[in-house]
């Protein structure tokens, strides 16, 4: 499923996100990011698989602090791209610096 929705462009316009197709998602405060199944981040049964794709991308480049340095998410990065800015998800940062497998967050396995 990671790969097969394809290519999706987003533009914000004032506080929000929208996405070709329609897909919308307002600004997230730190709790809809950090806990990835809040406000924006809500994971509704009821949305659509390519919404649904949009959102543990999103949700897994703020955590990562990659949305801001990489305008192509999650393809052209590394794992050494993640953590660098200094609003991360340092709990996530830390345990991966320790352990390189298991989850830190929801949508850790999001990969390109």
């Amino acid at each position: 499923l990671q790969g097969v929705r394809g290519v999706v462009t987003g533009r914000v316009s004032g506080d929000t996100l929208t996405f070709n197709g329609g897909h919308t998602f307002i600004k997230p405060v730190s709790k809809d990011i950090f806990t990835c199944n809040h406000g924006p981040f809500t994971n509704n049964p009821a949305d659509p698989d390519d919404k649904k794709a949009i959102l543990a991308r999103l949700a897994a480049g703020f955590n990562r602090s990659i949305m801001l340095t990489h305008p192509v998410q999650p393809n052209g990065t590394t794992t050494a791209d993640y953590y660098q800015g200094a609003a991360t998800n340092h709990w996530s940062r830390v345990v991966h610096a320790n352990s390189p497998i298991g989850y830190a967050f929801p949508y850790d396995d999001v990969r390109p």
